[in-house]
């Protein structure tokens, strides 16, 4: 299969006067408006190479390409995807790829005027000494911020700082790319009638991944820092020195950028038992014993072929706006996890 596709992307916010001013909770934002066109050339092929023999059931090969280009951005991106599936009887069945992704700046991180929130800050340095969780370096950074350990710290309500996020100047975001391997087998033993046995390796890398950083992940790096001054976590802060405000967490200004590289490397084992269709009707969304339909069973196993090139149109949904759309939800909780870590290191 191969395509052409153009497409036009363009959107619009329009504060009313209250949100404008910052006369409501979430602080003042400003007007946005942005478009962007992009046009893409792909193509896919599926290589049923082997069927039916000695130790291989079936073994395809299958590849996809996917060209872009962004007015956006200055450069054309083409990704691909390689995989491999082989069945080698009813109970084992293995799977590899190796794909590459892109995702250019969205309007918003493009286009985006300055907006204040006032999120909930997690302040480690409240009783410090009841909870004892801190490191030598941050006691020592709460007590000059005039925190004692005691119950006297304690405020009382959550506190809230103000933290703006700037747009950032034009042309200094340029697109994400990712890079994601997988390694997996799928066991089905016929001894255990319903279990099916997964075991994942995946290996992800992204570069320049677009972020802006949460205030409280900005101000513990600030407050773990040995030099605060020279720290640049401390930088976001409008002290531009310890975080604080003299008792109370200080405001903050941040700009999205592209601070560094992220990666994850993760085995995932997973099982599964499923009743015989025998027993009742089949409820799982997953997977599907014999004889239990083949149009539904086609819908839902976990093995079922993209549908779309270079993760574009995936049956198992994936991870819209980011370059590694064509992941699937599993990996996504596990990546999100890790990316705030990743990127402060």
């Amino acid at each position: 299969a191969a395509g052409y596709e153009r497409r036009r992307e363009e959107a619009e916010f329009i504060p009313d006067e209250f949100s404008a001013e910052g006369l409501t909770t979430g602080g003042a934002s400003d007007p946005l408006r942005g478009s962007y066109t992009v046009k893409e050339v792909y193509a896919e092929i599926l290589l049923p190479l082997i069927a039916d023999a000695p130790l291989a059931q079936s073994f395809d090969l299958e590849a996809s390409i996917r060209s872009s280009d962004y007015d956006s951005v200055s450069d054309r991106s083409t990704n691909y995807r390689l995989g491999a599936n082989w069945v080698v009887n009813d109970q084992v069945k293995l799977r590899a790829a190796y794909s590459t992704g892109f995702r250019a700046p969205n309007i918003v991180e493009l286009f985006s005027g300055a907006a204040t929130g006032f999120p909930v800050v997690d302040v480690p340095c409240e009783m410090y000494g009841f909870h004892n969780t801190l490191t030598p370096t941050e006691v020592t950074n709460c007590m000059a911020a005039g925190y004692d350990g005691t119950a006297a710290d304690e405020y009382g309500f959550a506190w809230q700082s103000a933290y703006t996020q700037n747009p950032p100047p034009p042309g200094t975001l340029d697109p994400e790319e990712s890079t994601h391997l997988n390694l997996g087998i799928v066991v089905t033993p016929e001894a255990i009638e319903g279990l099916s046995l997964s075991l994942d390796y995946f290996q992800i890398e992204i570069d320049d991944f677009i972020a802006l950083l949460s205030y409280n992940v900005i101000f513990r790096g600030c407050l773990a820092s040995a030099n605060q001054a020279t720290e640049p976590a401390c930088q976001f802060f409008d002290t531009g020195t310890t975080g604080f405000d003299g008792f109370f967490p200080d405001n903050a200004t941040a700009t999205p950028g592209q601070p560094r590289q992220g990666g994850r490397r993760r085995v995932r084992l997973r099982g599964r038992v499923h009743p015989p269709c025998g027993l009742g009707p089949c409820r799982t969304t997953r997977s599907l014993p014999d004889g239990c339909g083949a149009e539904r069973a086609r819908r839902v196993l976990p093995w079922s072929r993209n549908a779309g090139s270079c993760g574009h149109g995936l049956p198992d949904g994936g991870l819209p706006g980011t370059a590694l759309e064509h992941l699937c939800r599993p990996d996504r909780r596990e990546l999100e996890r890790g990316l705030d870590d990743a990127l402060l290191r």
